[in-house]
């Protein structure tokens, strides 16, 4: 006769490992150089991020983990874990850096699958965690320097409070889980090299774009951007001039906080103006209760107003400015890998430099390039309770700071968020 077996213990888990490296915009190379003497020179690589060994850390169960491949970017290794409630294993992989320039984590995707090779979602009683070696929480935009190590541990066990006499079989798992290191996420037009970009050229970072503006820095060592579009964040008007009832973007909502081509502002002739924010709800460049500008910002206008540091709070506070979301931009940014070296509102010797070619005094700018792609705030005031602004018509003008009238009504204001900010070459 024949019996029917019930697995209750004891089958295999496969977890794989694996580490895919992408170079975001080519692929690792090797750079020779003929030195003078006829010796050749061969540098590392620019991206070369491997995984350098794994190990079994702690738990009741263990496994043989074994890297596969030479280009070393997946590990291989099965355990099992046991009847008991508190059955456990913990691995950790360490990666290392072994290139020519830093690299930084992008994404982590994670994937399981059943024995039949079906993605699957892990359900109860199983779960699994994955963190930095320590324990902490992965930071996607970390950044792992040259010749340096990161370690990532990965755990597998139970449920807490599991009830096993609910268990009664135990289906296999494969994870697989891979890691984008990005060399550089700085992508430069087509045949153009840091050292000679031009006013207007697009550089993007990750699928953030921006315009340059110019080199800055003692020795032209940073580069200096304008963002392509305006955030998306403030108020949605009908393009009514008020409006008590306008519509804000939400933070729940795609893209907030990033650039978007809908977030332009004022527009001529538009029903609605998207992306739009009072510049600060109190004109904090003046020492309290006087009409004189605070030394800070200057001994004169047009005065540079922008200050993230004591003017950034949250909309509607009363220390607010829209720092407030540059600087959450500026962490975005960081977040992708970039150093940010500086994040701001475009100043008005910028506007009005001859390769951008604005004029205060004809209220004008050139509508034939990319600074008035949107209607934007400046960083700069000529005085008063007015912060300076170019808008899409081409004028450059100055308005009032405030999204809240002082009746106790929203404003339409008509500006939005568009950044500045500031890269160092050696980062491209």
């Amino acid at each position: 006769m024949k019996k029917n077996i019930k697995t209750k213990t004891h089958n295999l888990y496969k977890i794989i490992f694996i580490l895919v490296v992408f170079l975001g915009i080519g692929y690792a190379f090797l750079e020779a150089n003929l030195n003078i003497n006829g010796d050749v020179t061969v540098e590392a690589p620019e991206f070369n991020t491997y995984i350098q060994g794994v190990n079994v850390t702690t738990g009741s169960t263990s496994g043989t983990p074994t890297i596969i491949g030479n280009d070393k970017k997946e590990v291989d290794f099965t355990t099992v874990l046991t009847s008991d409630s508190n059955s456990f294993f913990e691995e950790t992989t360490t990666v290392i850096n072994k290139g020519s320039k830093k690299a930084s984590l992008q994404s982590i995707d994670v994937k399981i699958y059943d024995s039949n090779d079906n993605e699957v979602t892990l359900s109860a009683p199983y779960e699994y965690t994955l963190t930095k070696g320590d324990g902490t929480p992965i930071q996607i935009g970390s950044q792992l320097a040259v010749n340096s190590t990161e370690t990532f541990k990965f755990k597998f066990n139970y449920i807490s409070g599991t009830d096993m006499t609910t268990v009664t079989t135990y289906p296999s798992y494969t994870f697989k889980i891979t890691y984008n290191y990005v060399i550089n996420p700085i992508i430069l037009p087509s045949g153009k090299t840091k050292d000679n970009l031009e006013v207007g050229d697009e550089i993007c970072i990750s699928n953030q774009c921006f315009n340059f503006l110019h080199y800055d820095g003692t020795n032209n060592e940073d580069i200096v951007m304008l963002s392509k579009y305006n955030l998306k964040v403030g108020y949605r008007f009908d393009g009514d001039g008020f409006d008590e009832s306008a519509d804000p973007y939400h933070g729940n909502e795609p893209g907030y906080g990033l650039q978007s081509s809908e977030a332009r502002g004022y527009v001529d002739g538009a029903s609605t103006w998207n992306g739009t924010e009072g510049f600060s709800e109190y004109d904090y460049w003046y020492i309290p209760n006087t009409n004189t500008l605070d030394p800070v910002y200057g001994n004169s206008f047009p005065a540079d107003i922008y200050d993230a540091t004591n003017y950034s709070g949250y909309p509607e506070d009363s220390n607010y400015s829209v720092a407030y979301y540059v600087e959450a931009y500026k962490n975005v940014l960081s977040g992708y890998g970039a150093t940010i070296n500086d994040a701001r509102l475009l100043t008005y010797s910028e506007a009005t430099d001859s390769s951008i070619g604005c004029n205060f005094s004809n209220n004008s700018c050139p509508t034939n390039g990319f600074i008035t792609n949107t209607s934007f705030w400046l960083g700069s005031t000529n005085g008063g309770n007015n912060v300076m602004y170019i808008d899409s018509d081409g004028n450059f003008s100055e308005d009032y700071c405030r999204r809240y009238h002082p009746d106790d009504y929203i404003r339409a204001v008509r500006f939005g968020v568009r950044p500045v900010i500031v890269i160092s070459k050696s980062n491209i």
